[in-house]
């Protein structure tokens, strides 16, 4: 079940976890972490560390406990959030912001 939805900044990425930098404090144990690797792409995970970096953010380190294929039926409710996952052009980014 989704309780929570954040968009994070990764940092840190490895094959065993990675950290997100997160512009709220997180308070669940296990995460699922969609990433746009070509496609979407999800992991589940465990929070190891979860650490206040100061000016409103926070640091997450996640260890990847497993791979989820994204037809997975626990995923299925996070697959129209993963387009916004989907990286935008940079012109399409400018139009974006004005």
């Amino acid at each position: 079940m989704v309780e929570e939805v954040a968009y994070a900044l990764t940092k840190d990425f490895s094959d065993r976890g990675l950290a997100l930098v997160l512009p709220q404090p997180f308070r669940a144990v296990d995460v699922v972490v969609g990433l746009w690797l070509g496609s979407p792409r999800f992991v589940l995970a465990e929070v190891r560390q979860n650490a206040a970096l100061g000016g409103g953010f926070w640091q997450l380190g996640i260890e990847i406990t497993e791979l989820v294929d994204s037809g997975s039926p626990a995923i299925r409710p996070l697959a129209p959030l993963a387009t916004r996952l989907i990286p935008m052009p940079s012109a399409a980014r400018s139009a974006r912001a004005t």
